[in-house]
């Protein structure tokens, strides 16, 4: 993981392909574009623009009709290209890849509990790396987040991650 490698893979893939484009009459600023794509489509494992043209956007400020989303697709995969050119992977892949070995793991999980603090900030990909690594153990999942804030990076619920809260303690 090289973070400031895949920022300039951002940093240059806004200057060829988002500077000129639709998206900065929404918001000119390239960070709320990089969060799109870090919160809703890698954040949330998409990986075509038919499901990213349809996916609800809930906590997103700005909402985008379809010209919108397109030039969102065409600066993730102009990003993604330049990132894999590069041979730098960023954080949602990180994720990604971890995710995928948890799941890929056969047997018993290998842990009895998983706690965490500031949910808030996971998105739906660590959300379910963190279900994966205990499974559906009843209590498996302590998850402390501030309700004030905006929950769930790129608008997901619990229920996208494949957690079953029941009773009143969700």
């Amino acid at each position: 993981m090289h973070g400031d490698k895949a920022q300039t893979a951002f940093s240059l893939a806004w200057k060829h392909v988002g500077r000129d484009s639709c998206l900065t009459e929404i918001d000119p600023a390239p960070g709320y574009w990089k969060e799109e794509i870090d919160h809703v489509i890698k954040g949330r494992g998409i990986t075509s623009f038919e499901e990213y043209a349809t996916v609800l956007r809930r906590r997103r400020r700005a909402s985008l009709r379809r010209p919108h989303r397109q030039a969102v697709w065409a600066l993730y995969e102009a990003y993604e290209a330049l990132r894999s050119e590069r041979g730098v992977h960023d954080f949602n892949d990180v994720l990604s890849l971890a995710l995928a070995e948890a799941r890929h793991s056969t047997g018993q999980h290998r842990y009895a509990a998983v706690i965490v603090d500031e949910v808030q900030d996971l998105t739906l990909i660590g959300v379910q790396l963190l279900h994966a690594l205990v499974g559906d153990a009843p209590n498996g999942l302590l998850l402390v987040g501030d309700g004030q804030q905006a929950v769930h990076p790129g608008g997901f619920r619990l229920s996208d991650a494949g957690i079953d809260i029941r009773g009143d303690r969700g």
